[in-house]
């Protein structure tokens, strides 16, 4: 029947083949300039992922389209599935591939999720086509893991669906979407397009702009800017946007929304269908604006990671300021690079140099906060930056940074400024000079979570070297106990390698943060095919800000934000 079905579609005519296509696209709100709802996996907060419960739930919330996962069992038949194997979301074990389709079918696909779900079946392709063919305003987003083409056009064909509406594909293996293309493309099917993954080459996506009036280009959220958006859309492309994860949140769609993109992807269904009716407003610059990090405030011009330099850094129009936090004794989270008094800028108590093999003697961990304050660290002349004013200045508490800064841009009329905050800590330094990495988030995160409300959250950043710190802010969010808005920054000194450092990590940050000397163009290509920010530390020549900015990298941090704008 299947095959029949085609080979009547195959002989359309193309007057009537491309009305249907109009017909599809203004249907599925392509022409209207609205802003597509896509489900990931079904409504798959509330019902078992790539389920037929998931499917109905995700209509009845009144979504635009529903995204599910393809594979094929032992004996071909089409089922829906995201995992090669079924451990996560059955009570079977062992690959999908392995089983057929009448064993596939005894599992229980719901009970992982909830009791109230026991019973739940893997469900076929066809059946959930079937399903959407009678439901008016819901199409299908058909992910493609692992199925024979032919086997899938000819279950798409006979399921009816082509009369209702417009389809699209994604597959992330190369081949496999090839061969699938080709089938789409022999039997002038108008009604299938393919849909770039958000991790596919350039040359891949250029080829599908080019071969294709509507094909649709997946773009990760932090490669996502105006300039792109309207490149795609001038040559008839639309673009697709994940919210998903961390990133299932407003500022996602937020950004998507204000771009003018077409699809966004999300789990959350209720807040991301509010939005699109209601969407809030907020400045376009304040998502894609460049990002000029003033290095310790600004520590070629004045002290470093003191007041004076943060209140500095404001007025020379930075847009975030980097500074590094270490602990006292009485648990007050301070500005310090070091977690000693750094001989090179710090006096004693009574104005005496502190010599240098004895400065970690003076562990700021073992202090109090009234003792470092009795500490001058602003009075030398620092033998690297001859233009830094000499000003005595104490290291200050995070707290009241933060709640000057607040202060003195409201009263002056200045624009917010975001806060990265770099984590100072090592293996070798856990209960010597610092807390453990948990213990230590946690502190400073107290911090912010006593000035700052959750809006102001999202001008927050996380940084460090030590892994652990990173993993430990990763976990808190995915346990509810620190904002999702936080960004985490991985820094680089030495290695180079993002797909290196990220598989150690174990999952993708924010922003990649390299030493300048790191940064060449194929790895800020590595970072935007992983959609994460590229901001080069620490960037002090002219020159080198050029070169950077010409390379497009997403900010730079640097001791002299003065010179960015020379």
């Amino acid at each position: 029947m299947g095959n029949n079905y085609i080979g009547m579609i195959k002989y359309i005519t193309f007057p009537l083949r491309l009305s249907f296509a109009v017909m599809l696209y203004l249907c599925c709100g392509l022409l209207s300039g609205q802003v597509v709802s896509v489900a990931h996996r079904g409504a798959s907060l509330v019902a078992p992922e790539n389920t037929l419960a998931s499917t109905v739930k995700a209509i009845e919330f009144g979504v635009d389209r529903i995204e599910m996962d393809v594979r094929q069992s032992k004996d071909g038949v089409l089922v829906l599935m995201h995992d090669s194997r079924l451990e996560r979301t059955t009570n079977g074990k062992g690959y999908l591939s392995d089983f057929s389709y009448e064993e596939l079918r005894t599992f229980d696909a719901g009970s992982w999720f909830s009791g109230s779900y026991r019973g739940e079946r893997i469900p076929t392709l066809a059946l959930i086509l079937g399903l959407l063919a009678n439901t008016p305003k819901t199409a299908p987003d058909l992910d493609i893991k692992e199925c024979d083409p032919i086997r899938l056009i000819d279950v798409i064909g006979a399921s009816g669906i082509l009369e209702k509406h417009k389809i699209t594909l994604h597959c992330s293996d190369d081949a496999l979407r090839q061969s699938i293309q080709t089938q789409i493309d022999l039997l002038q099917l108008d009604s299938l397009v393919i849909r770039q993954g958000p991790f596919a080459k350039k040359s891949s996506t250029h080829s599908a702009l080019s071969a294709s009036q509507s094909a649709i280009i997946n773009v990760p959220f932090r490669q996502l800017t105006k300039r792109y958006v309207d490149a795609i859309h001038s040559k008839g492309g639309a673009v697709y946007l994940d919210c998903l994860g961390r990133r299932d949140a407003s500022r996602c769609y937020r950004k998507g929304i204000e771009l003018g993109i077409d699809y966004i992807q999300a789990d959350q269904l209720g807040p991301l269908l509010s939005h699109l009716k209601e969407p809030e407003v907020i400045a376009l610059e304040e998502l894609t604006a460049f990002d000029l990090q003033g290095h310790r405030g600004c520590r070629g011009l004045y002290p470093e990671n003191t007041l004076q330099a943060m209140v500095h850094a404001v007025n020379l129009g930075v847009t975030t300021l980097e500074m590094d936090v270490v602990i006292t004794t009485d648990r007050k989270v301070v500005l310090s690079h070091e977690p000693w008094l750094n001989a090179t800028i710090c006096l004693d108590p009574e104005g005496n140099p502190i010599p240098k093999a004895e400065e970690k003697t003076w562990n700021i961990y073992a202090m109090t906060y009234d003792s470092v304050t009795r500490c001058d660290c602003g009075s030398l002349q620092h033998p690297q930056f001859s233009q830094q004013t000499k000003e005595e200045a104490v290291k200050p508490m995070l707290l009241d940074v933060i709640q000057q800064v607040e202060a003195y841009t409201k009263e002056h009329g200045k624009a917010s400024v975001k806060y990265s905050i770099e984590i100072k800590s090592s293996r070798a330094g856990d209960d010597v000079y610092h807390p453990n990495p948990n213990e230590f988030v946690d502190e400073v995160y107290r911090i912010l979570d006593q000035v700052l409300d959750s809006t102001a959250m999202r001008r927050i950043s996380f940084q460090s070297y030590d892994l652990r710190v990173l993993r430990a802010i990763r976990k808190g969010q995915l346990e509810g106990l620190y904002s999702k808005d936080l960004s985490i920054v991985l820094l680089d000194g030495e290695n180079g390698n993002l797909k290196e450092i990220i598989a150690d990590l174990g999952f993708v940050p924010d922003v990649y943060s390299p030493i300048y000397n790191l940064v060449y163009s194929s790895r800020i290509e590595d970072a935007r095919a992983a959609g994460v920010l590229v901001i080069p530390h620490t960037v002090n020549k002219v020159e080198d800000m050029k070169r950077l900015v010409e390379m497009g990298v997403d900010g730079i941090i640097t001791d002299y934000p003065n010179r960015f704008f020379e």
